[in-house]
C-alpha cells in the first residue's frame, strides 16, 4: 500500500469527526440523532444485513460477518481491508414552526468512517475503526419569562456529536456458525449556547455556554448462522445484543453579561446519559449466489429510563427493515473473488425513541444501491430517501435525501516463506 493511501486514511480519520452542519430540531433531546447507518455495503439495502455477511467488504452490523472475509488461497499471507465512507445529507423542513419559509433548507457533506479488517487466521478476524454514533445541531427562538414577569426572546443553538472508537473480534465455529464481540469507547462534545434578550434592548445580552464531554465503554454481542436448504438456496440467521451504557464526563459552564464573564464552572458528571440495551435481530435468503433478501428487526427499551421532560419522553423504539440485492461475482482460478458487481434495494420503518406532545416520531423510507469490486478495490454508493416527523400538533417534518459512498481496499500481507521444489 503506497504512502497517499495512507495519507488520504489519516485524513479521513481526522476531518470525520467534525460536527454536522444540518439542523436537526429533535436532537436536542438526549444525545441526539442516533446513526442507524454503518456506512458499508448494506447502505443500500436501507441498512439491513444482521444476517448478511461478505468476502470483499467490512459489514458492521453483525461483528459476527467480519470471520466470514475471504482467506488467502495460498495460505501464506494475511489478508486486510480497509474501508471509508462519506455521506451528503439535504433536508428540507415544513410546519408552523418553520417562520422563514425561504430558509427551510440545509445540507452537509461529511466523512463518517474509517475502518479496518486484518483475517489473523482461518477462523479469527479482527476489525478496528471509528465510527459515528449520535450526533445534535439544531437552533431555534422562543419566548421566555423572566424575573418580574416580563417575557423575552431567547436564542437557543445547540451542536455536538459522539463516536465510537472500535475493536471487534470474530471467530468461526464452523462453516456455519460465527459469533463476534465488539467493544468500543464512545465518546463525544456536546454544546448548548443560551442568549437571553433583556427587556431594554439597549442593556447587554445575558449568554450561558455550555459544553459536556462524554465517554462511556461500550458492548455489542453478535452471533450468525448459515445453512444450505438445496444446491441453490441458502437460508442465513443472525442476532446481536449491545449492553446498556452510562455516559459520564465533565460539564464546563461559563455566563456572559455582554461580553464579561460573570460565572466559570466545571463539574464532574456521573450519568450524563444513559443508553439502554439494543436488541437486533435478521434472517436472509440466498438464491443462486446471486439473489439475495434480508429483513432486520431492532427493539430498545428506552422507556424503561422513565426520563421525562417539558413536553417529551422516552419510549421504546422499533426498527424495520428489509433490502434485496442482485450480484454477480467472477472467480479466478484461485477460488477467491476477481470481480463482482451489485444492485440494491430496500425500506425501512423507524418508531424513534422520542414521543413529543403526545406524538412518536416516526421515520420511514427507501433506498437503492450500487457497487463494485476488483481484485483490490471496491466502491459502493447508495442513495437514501426518508421522512421523519410530522406537521400536526405544532411540530417539523423533516424531507431528507442522503447519498452515501463506501471505498474500499484489499491486499496481503506476507507472513511466511514460501516453499518451492
Amino acid at each position: 500500500m503506497n504512502k497517499s493511501i495512507i495519507y488520504c486514511l489519516c485524513l479521513f480519520a481526522v476531518t470525520m469527526v467534525k460536527a454536522q452542519n444540518n439542523n436537526s430540531p429533535y436532537s436536542i433531546i438526549g444525545i441526539g440523532d442516533i446513526e442507524n447507518s454503518y456506512f458499508d455495503r448494506t447502505a443500500g439495502m436501507a441498512n439491513t444485513g444482521v444476517a448478511l455477511w461478505s468476502k470483499r467488504n467490512l459489514l458492521h452490523n453483525n461483528p459476527a460477518s467480519y470471520v466470514r472475509l475471504e482467506d488467502d488461497p495460498l495460505k501464506i499471507r494475511t489478508g486486510f481491508n480497509i474501508e471509508v465512507g462519506m455521506r451528503y445529507n439535504a433536508v428540507t423542513y415544513a410546519g408552523t414552526p418553520i417562520t422563514n419559509a425561504s430558509d427551510n433548507q440545509s445540507s452537509d457533506l461529511q466523512f463518517k468512517k474509517i475502518a479496518f479488517a486484518i483475517k489473523l487466521k482461518p477462523k479469527w478476524a479482527l476489525s478496528m475503526g471509528l465510527l459515528p454514533f449520535s450526533s445534535n445541531n439544531y437552533s431555534f427562538l422562543q419566548s421566555q419569562q423572566i424575573v418580574g414577569g416580563d417575557v423575552v426572546p431567547t436564542y437557543i443553538q445547540g451542536s455536538g456529536n459522539t463516536s465510537q472508537l472500535y475493536m471487534a473480534n470474530s471467530f468461526a465455529i464452523n462453516k456455519h456458525l460465527s459469533f463476534g464481540i465488539h467493544t468500543a469507547i464512545i465518546f463525544g462534545q456536546f454544546n448548548k449556547i443560551e442568549s437571553i434578550s433583556s427587556p431594554n434592548q439597549s442593556d447587554s445580552v445575558l449568554t450561558t455556554d455550555g459544553n459536556y464531554s462524554v465517554h462511556t465503554p461500550y458492548v455489542k454481542f453478535g452471533f450468525q448462522y448459515n445453512a444450505d436448504i438445496n444446491s441453490k438456496l441458502n437460508v442465513a440467521i443472525g442476532s446481536t445484543m449491545s449492553l446498556k451504557a452510562k455516559l459520564s464526563g465533565i460539564h464546563d459552564q461559563i455566563v456572559y453579561n455582554g461580553n464579561a464573564i460573570i460565572k466559570s464552572s466545571e463539574t464532574d458528571v456521573d450519568n450524563y446519559f444513559t443508553i439502554p440495551v439494543c436488541y437486533n435481530t435478521g434472517i436472509a435468503a440466498t438464491y443462486n449466489q446471486k439473489f439475495t433478501l434480508a429483513s432486520d428487526y431492532s427493539y430498545q427499551p428506552w422507556g424503561d429510563l422513565t426520563v421525562t421532560g417539558l413536553g417529551y419522553r422516552l419510549v421504546n423504539s422499533q426498527r424495520f427493515s428489509i433490502g434485496g440485492q442482485y450480484s454477480n461475482t467472477v472467480v479466478n482460478v484461485n477460488k477467491t473473488v476477481s470481480k463482482e458487481y451489485f444492485f440494491q434495494g430496500g425500506f425501512y420503518y423507524t418508531n424513534s425513541y422520542l414521543q413529543i406532545n403526545g406524538k412518536q416520531i416516526n421515520d420511514v423510507g427507501g433506498s437503492i444501491g450500487a457497487g463494485y469490486n476488483s481484485s483490490n478495490f471496491g466502491l459502493s454508493a447508495a442513495l437514501l430517501v426518508g421522512s421523519r416527523g410530522t406537521t400536526t400538533m405544532n411540530l417539523v417534518k423533516e424531507n431528507y435525501t442522503q447519498f452515501s459512498v463506501t471505498l474500499s481496499y484489499r491486499d496481503f500481507w506476507i507472513t511466511a516463506k514460501r516453499k518451492y521444489d
